[in-house]
């Protein structure tokens, strides 16, 4: 009677992988142990191959910068969290960091994505993916602006008046007269290009020399200060002679 619940116990121990005591007062060598632990081991062990495709953008729809937030100067990159279904589309979209005022555009954008979906061992598997959406504001031109100023209205503005140096040349041949120079004096007051306009090529280069001299008081226009065009008339008038 008792041989029966010893066997059925021997039975579910060897079962289990305890070592059984086939040869009762006789142990197993630490080496035979070893070599069972790694046959096991090995057996465990169960390589499957598998083919992994990635998910791929074929298509991406830039998003449109919202009126309200570029207004406001609001701008930044988005970081948007979601899957890449079976049918290549953004779905779950979440917003993980970025102005809220911009999330919206985001995912209108992102919604409008087409991917190659994912695939492992041929079948399509829905993936995770991280989208990345930056909002700048391009950046302003500088319009330089420029006016046009009567001759009368920058001669009261002049603050430094250099005297133009009388040729000598066209004053032995008696060569007098006035020269009118178109003129562009810039923000800072500062006479910056000179051109003839009418007058005596000799006298015309005096002229220039001295007019590019002069300082003029910055011309403002709601506040700012801006280029002027202006004519400039410069007399050369002849010594009368003893």
């Amino acid at each position: 009677m008792r041989f029966r619940p010893v066997f059925c116990a021997s039975a579910l121990l060897f079962a289990f992988g305890t070592p059984a005591l086939a040869h009762p007062g006789r142990s197993q060598s630490p080496a035979s142990n070893s070599q069972q632990q790694q046959q096991k081991q090995q057996k465990r062990v169960i390589k499957v191959p598998m083919k992994v495709i990635y998910a791929k953008l074929l298509h991406s729809v830039p998003p449109v910068y919202p009126p309200a937030a570029k207004a406001k100067g609001i701008q930044g990159t988005v970081v948007l969290a979601g899957m890449v279904g079976i049918d290549g589309r953004a779905t779950d979209l979440r917003l993980v960091s970025g102005p809220r005022a911009l999330a919206g555009a985001a995912m209108a954008a992102v919604r409008q994505w087409v991917f190659q979906p994912a695939t492992f061992d041929g079948k399509r598997r829905p993936v995770p993916w991280t989208f990345h959406l930056n909002f700048e504001r391009p950046a302003k031109k500088e319009v330089t602006k420029r006016i046009r100023v009567s001759r009368q209205e920058m001669t009261g503005n002049l603050v430094r008046q250099v005297a133009p140096v009388y040729p000598a040349a066209a004053e032995q041949k008696g060569i007098h007269g006035k020269v009118v120079l178109r003129a562009l004096v810039g923000k800072d007051g500062h006479v910056l290009k000179l051109s003839r306009v009418s007058g005596n090529l000799i006298l015309a280069k005096a002229a220039i020399a001295a007019v590019r001299q002069w300082v003029y008081r910055p011309t403002l226009v709601d506040g700012e200060p801006v280029d002027v065009h202006m004519t400039v008339t410069v007399n050369f008038a002849s010594t009368p002679r003893r």
